[in-house]
């Protein structure tokens, strides 16, 4: 085995019903078991590269839907999944650690109906993800920059960075 972590799936309790027996736990390797109102939580602490594959896959057989959970490895950060039937398909999408504030941003914005507001806080967030226009070295910054040069007297490089 390789990277591994702690990996918790967490179902409906009604769906847990429908797939236990006696030997869920061992054929799973379900470290632990906590039912917590309508919703049943399954922990594996060993769990390769947080990928479940029994258990997931016995619950894309039977059309379950999921979240999962899974602590940090050494090769990968902490992260999410959530797996739900859509158009009597099971569709799952996963989220890094370093997502959840992308993620938290576009819920935001989901809640602005004004668009200068969205405006806004899409201008806002940009400018805290980028303090400063960046582009790649070896190109010139604009092309406006270069005619701008072009005008002066000083021969200058073609190549402008902004600093």
């Amino acid at each position: 085995m390789g990277d591994r972590a702690t990996t918790t799936i967490t179902i409906r309790t009604s769906d847990f019903k429908r797939i236990f027996t006696p030997q869920f736990e061992a054929d799973h390797y379900v470290n632990q078991v906590e039912t917590i109102d309508a919703l049943t939580h399954l922990t594996q602490d060993e769990c390769n590269y947080a990928e479940w594959e029994s258990l997931q896959n016995l619950l894309a057989e039977k059309n379950i839907e999921y979240d999962k959970d899974w602590g940090p490895g050494s090769e990968y950060s902490a992260g999410c999944a959530h797996a739900r039937l859509v158009k009597g398909k099971m569709r799952i999408v996963e989220f890094y650690e370093a997502d959840k504030g992308l993620l938290r941003f576009l819920d935001d914005l989901k809640k602005i109906s004004d668009p200068n507001k969205l405006k806004q806080a899409v201008d806002a967030e940009y400018k805290r993800q980028y303090p400063f226009e960046i582009t790649p070295l070896n190109r010139p910054v604009s092309v406006k920059a270069i005619l701008e040069l072009s005008k002066t007297k000083k021969k200058r490089s073609k190549y402008v960075r902004r600093t």
